[in-house]
């Protein structure tokens, strides 16, 4: 059916979604006889040797996810016996494509490999495998829920937090923030399970006290991670530095995935504080300005209003120059925020 199908839309016409149709079905069927049937069967070992032999057919020239698909869905079906027909499947497919092997070949290619030694090789072997192809995203993610699934959140992070920040991995944030949305999951399903120690989020671009704040952090052993967007730079040989997009809220967006229930964040932007308020955190202005559930009412109406005015054409005051004593006003305010924070993360919870 597969072969039939990439006769078929190499002459007709998919305007009306027939062609995408039909391989939806052939699809779910050629699911439904892979796991119906029993495996090391004679008929799973004719499935899957037909399929490895028919995925090098010529009709899928110029159609080659057709054939991945059929590879895909089989390869769970391979012997120790067999499983090189498959590979060998997989090496012509890609010599066919060589001139033209694009990501999306690729990452399908370790997809099958992996199914194939799952069934073969065992689980060990499988995720040695894993381990060593993160690189694919398609692969990553299945670390990342393996991860998840055997609670080592600080490893399903990391996996997921090196696509973030990864320099050629930022525009993915918008393909539709898959990793971002990951990352979010993983909080979520991580839950209330206590943190070893809080930890400084910095809202740091065009932030004026970031010297400060390391300096502090470093004396109390507590880690800091800095958020800023690409127009910035950042290497204080302490701080855990993450770059996002220029896209509006991006650090906000980042920053939040980021925070857990009595971590302290250093912003100027009262929407960020309002939401890190709401989820439990400490929330100081680069000013010194403690953010409380009692004050940020009043903040989030002022700005309101002063944008309001600047629509209009009107003005509003900006911030005065920044002095030696805004600094240790700062300096003040944050040290004692640190202590009280700091003490109530020791508390033992549950």
């Amino acid at each position: 059916m597969q072969i039939n199908l990439a006769k078929l839309a190499n002459t007709a016409d998919d305007s009306a979604g027939g062609i995408t149709d039909t391989q939806v079905y052939v699809d779910e069927l050629l699911e439904k006889v892979c796991g119906a049937v029993e495996y090391e069967s004679p008929d799973a070992r004719y499935i899957f040797l037909q399929s490895a032999k028919d995925s090098t057919n010529k009709a899928f020239d110029g159609w080659t996810e057709f054939a991945y698909n059929i590879l895909k869905k089989t390869a769970r079906l391979a012997e120790e016996d067999t499983e090189q027909k498959m590979y060998t499947a997989l090496d012509e497919l890609y010599g066919k494509s060589a001139d033209s092997y694009s990501r999306w070949y690729l990452e399908h290619d370790v997809l099958v490999r992996l199914e194939i030694i799952k069934v073969t090789h065992g689980e060990i072997d499988a995720e040695a495998f894993i381990k060593a192809n993160t690189e694919y995203n398609g692969i990553r993610k299945i670390a990342i829920q393996n991860a998840i699934e055997k609670g080592d959140f600080d490893l399903a992070e990391k996996l997921c937090l090196e696509k973030v920040t990864n320099e050629t991995a930022r525009h993915e944030w918008s393909r539709p923030c898959e990793w971002r949305y990951l990352l979010f999951e993983i909080y979520n399903k991580e839950g209330n399970i206590h943190k070893k120690s809080m930890k400084i989020l910095v809202d740091a671009d065009a932030c004026p006290v970031k010297e400060i704040i390391v300096r502090l952090a470093k004396q109390r052993n507590i880690p800091v991670t800095m958020l800023i967007d690409t127009s910035h730079q950042l290497n204080d040989g302490y701080s855990t530095v993450i770059t996002v997009d220029k896209q509006a809220d991006s650090v906000d967006f980042a920053l939040m995935g980021l925070l857990a229930r009595d971590d302290v964040v250093v912003t100027q932007d009262y929407g960020l504080a309002a939401m890190a308020l709401g989820k439990g955190a400490k929330v100081i202005h680069q000013s010194g300005m403690i953010y409380t559930n009692d004050n940020i009412d009043k903040l989030l109406m002022e700005r309101h209003i002063g944008a309001k005015v600047r629509r209009g054409g009107g003005r509003t005051k900006g911030p005065a120059k920044r002095t030696k004593v805004d600094n240790e006003r700062f300096e003040s305010a944050f040290a004692k925020l640190l202590e009280v924070a700091n003490a109530k993360s020791q508390i033992p919870t549950g």
